[in-house]
């Protein structure tokens, strides 16, 4: 028993001894670390020390520095260009890198014969395909995917006056479109092979399709030493669009990223004019007006659309109102034609010495649940929302932002339930076409009859914030046919801000190239309150649209109206060149300068600028 005692106290010194040494070991390391840990929290504070200190405090949110992360969509990295229209074989051979057009869309003498319409159109049709990201996913889903395949039916009729929820789906002149059979990279790759055997083109959309396409092709090195991807066998026979993912420094794939926080700035002014509109309804015994704003998950891309919202109604609060309510003060007829019941739902006399007392009545709030995590819902899934809906309903909300996918359906249904005075505003795509609209019990008086449009004015949802898909889809099939790598920009290099891109390179779909957009029955609300937003230059919005409009139609063989005609609901012409309105709106935006004043933005103080360059700055969502 001693002989087993002094064993037992012999193993434990033995072991003492391995832990001290131990110890001894990792205690410099363990400093080493803390020390590396400590100066990196203290750079990185030190860095971001302004944003992060408002953020937390106004926020009270510790992450909110998203511009940084969606900033790496548009400060691309491009590889060098030969030149920007590839001519021959030889040329790509020498280039070998991951931006050259190195396929062949079709029958040369096809496209040559434009006389023969039918075999023009059937091999647009025969060359594309589009493969849907789920394998129980539909192409008419009255969603993003829709809007994609609807793009791809204009494009091979040629026609863009469908309406984009009224797409055909059968015949020759539909778009071929297919899925997965399990939602794997495995069976998403063996789609990828088996479509690319028949067609050229391969449009992806979602962002379950980024995982499948990074494990495919090889790892290359241009003459230059830079590295990229190719794919080889079938699946380097066609060029693969991916929409809303983003995959750089590949040979075959182009990505699609949105700039969804701008489209989100378009609808939170007009949602604002909305209900400055129909004061009447929404500001009836003292109600304020004000907003609910929530997000499904919170991730950058959902963060930076509801600061693009909060944007939106910032900038109408602080350089819009105050210019209705200064005119209508000063009895303006047009003023007043615009806004025609909102004299009349207030307690104070319109008179200047009330000017700010009478802003802050009818400025639009935005509600606050409270932590910024408290506007999210923690999915995407339908149903997870209702609870936060009948927040913002017992809190008297006028309008719902719902940024969290099918849960829009959430809002409408709550709404509807409770006959609520609230509408929606609908996200991605056009939802105010789709199933899910239901009708509101008031009618909605947004609209005099000279600018009327029945089918929007009983609508719980009233216009969404687009990503424009579809007309991106249609650019990116015109670049391949014609064997571009990219639209405007200079030989060398496209234009970061204004191109679309094709295969081997990101495009950064915003305002500028059509990509980002308001929903056509949204269109006369935002152009309504821009109207009365005053460039430093001293010019009003109007004056600033007619100068522009009369450039364009100067070079351009597609006529587009001046600015009292530019959103009439009733006009085919409007309906028709949309996407270019949309373009020239985001150029004057890029262009002409306001002044934002002291504390207006969280990072902003007394200086001019243009909205698109203070949106770009103030990319946060605060509520």
């Amino acid at each position: 028993m001693e002989k087993f005692s002094k064993k037992i106290i012999s193993h434990r010194k033995v072991i003492i001894k391995y832990l001290i040494s131990i110890l001894l070991i990792l205690f410099p390391l363990t400093i080493v670390l803390t020390i590396s840990t400590l100066t990196f929290k203290i750079n990185y504070v030190i860095a971001n020390y302004k944003t992060r200190l408002e953020a937390n405090k106004i926020a009270n949110y510790k992450n909110l520095n998203v511009k940084s992360e969606w900033n790496l969509n548009t400060k691309e990295n491009f590889l060098p260009q030969p030149k920007k229209r590839i001519k021959d074989n030889d040329q790509i051979n020498n280039y070998h890198q991951a931006n050259t057009l190195n396929f062949n869309w079709g029958n040369d003498d096809q496209w040559k014969n434009k006389n023969d319409r039918e075999n023009f159109k059937k091999n647009r049709h025969e060359n594309m395909a589009l493969v849907c990201d789920s394998s129980n996913s539909i192409v008419l889903d009255k969603s993003f995917t829709q809007s994609l395949y609807h793009g791809l039916v204009q494009y091979i009729n040629n026609d863009n006056t469908i309406d984009h929820n009224q797409l055909k789906n059968d015949g020759e002149n539909s778009a071929y479109w297919t899925r997965p059979t399990q939602d794997s990279s495995l069976f998403f790759q063996s789609i990828y092979d088996e479509v690319a055997k028949k067609h050229k083109v391969i449009h992806l959309c979602g962002f379950n399709h980024i995982t499948p396409l990074n494990s495919i092709g090889e790892i290359k090195e241009n003459n230059d030493g830079k590295k990229y991807k190719s794919f080889n066998s079938n699946f380097g026979d066609a060029a693969y669009i991916l929409y809303d993912g983003d995959i750089s420094n590949n040979q075959n794939i182009a990505s699609v990223s949105f700039r969804a926080d701008q489209s989100a700035f378009l609808t939170g002014i007009a949602c604002c004019v909305e209900l400055l509109k129909n004061a009447e309804i929404y500001h009836e015994n003292g109600r304020e007006m004000s907003i609910g704003i929530f997000g499904g998950v919170m991730i950058p891309t959902v963060l930076v659309f509801m600061g693009g919202i909060e944007r939106g109604i910032e900038l109408f609060n602080k350089h819009i109102l105050p210019n209705i309510i200064e005119q209508i003060i000063n009895d303006d007829p047009d003023t007043i034609n615009d806004f025609p019941n909102l004299k009349k739902t207030t307690k104070l006399e319109w008179k200047m010495d009330n000017k700010d007392k009478l802003i802050e009545e009818f400025a639009i709030k935005i509600i606050s649940l409270g932590k910024q995590s408290s506007h999210f819902s923690g999915s995407f899934i339908c149903g997870d929302a209702i609870g936060l809906v009948k927040q913002f309903l017992n809190r008297d909300a006028s309008a719902i932002i719902p940024v969290a996918g099918p849960q829009i359906v959430d809002a409408v249904n709550e709404i509807q339930n409770q006959n609520a005075k609230c509408f929606v505003i609908g996200v991605d795509t056009a939802c105010e076409n789709g199933d899910i609209q239901k009708t509101a019990f008031y009618k909605d008086k947004t609209i005099d009859k000279s600018h009327n449009s029945p089918k929007q004015c009983c609508n719980i949802i009233k216009f969404s914030a687009l990503k424009n898909i579809g007309h991106i889809a249609k650019k990116q099939n015109e670049l391949l046919r014609q064997n571009l790598n990219w639209s405007g920009g200079s030989e060398n290099k496209p234009d970061e801000k204004e191109s679309i891109c094709s295969i081997g390179f990101r495009t950064n779909a915003n305002i500028l190239n059509g990509g980002s957009h308001i929903s056509y029955d949204g269109w006369y609300f935002v152009m309504q309150g821009l109207k009365y937003l005053d460039p430093d230059n001293g010019k009003g919005f109007n004056e600033v649209w007619n100068e522009a409009c009369k450039k364009f139609n100067e070079k351009s063989d597609k006529k587009i109206k001046e600015f009292d005609n530019a959103y009439n609901f009733n006009d085919k012409e409007v309906y028709k060149n949309y996407d270019i309105y949309g373009e020239l709106l985001g150029k004057i935006l890029n262009k002409h300068k306001i002044s934002f004043r002291e504390n207006e933005t969280i990072n902003i103080k007394n200086r001019t600028t243009t909205i698109l360059d203070w949106l770009d700055e103030n990319m946060y969502f605060i509520a």
